[in-house]
């Protein structure tokens, strides 16, 4: 897949289990920030992304959104304050996505620990790091 950002593909990466095979993160870089970080194929990377850019959802496994990535999981922790929630969401491998929510979305979802919820972001969210 290309975009038009970059002449090269989308950074795609896979955790979890020896040689990846759990959550695939999609993620749009310039040209430049490729030959930058001197990404190549086999290199080590990780990413990041904002908890606030983080959108939690449920029922999502039929849905059509135009967010590339949609991570499921299990909640594995919950911080609630008076104005937000921060949930964890456990998705495989021992890899954690944390986003912050609104306390009052949290409500209206019923989340609680060990349910299902859906850690949503898109593309362009992601920021991509070597060592």
């Amino acid at each position: 897949m290309m975009n038009n950002l970059s002449e090269k593909p989308l950074v795609e990466r896979m955790t979890g289990g020896k040689g990846g095979g759990g959550s695939r993160i999609v993620a749009i870089i310039t040209n430049g920030s490729v030959e930058n970080l001197g990404l190549k194929e086999g290199l080590n990377a990780y990413a990041i992304i904002k908890a606030s850019s983080i959108i939690i959802g449920q029922e999502l496994h039929e849905a059509k959104i135009s967010t590339r990535n949609i991570m499921p999981g299990t909640i594995c922790k919950l911080i609630e304050g008076p104005v937000s929630t921060e949930v964890d969401v456990e998705i495989g491998g021992g890899n954690v996505i944390s986003a912050v929510i609104t306390h009052g979305s949290s409500e209206k979802m019923e989340l609680k620990e060990g349910g299902h919820a859906c850690a949503i972001f898109k593309a362009s969210s992601v920021i991509i790091g070597v060592n």
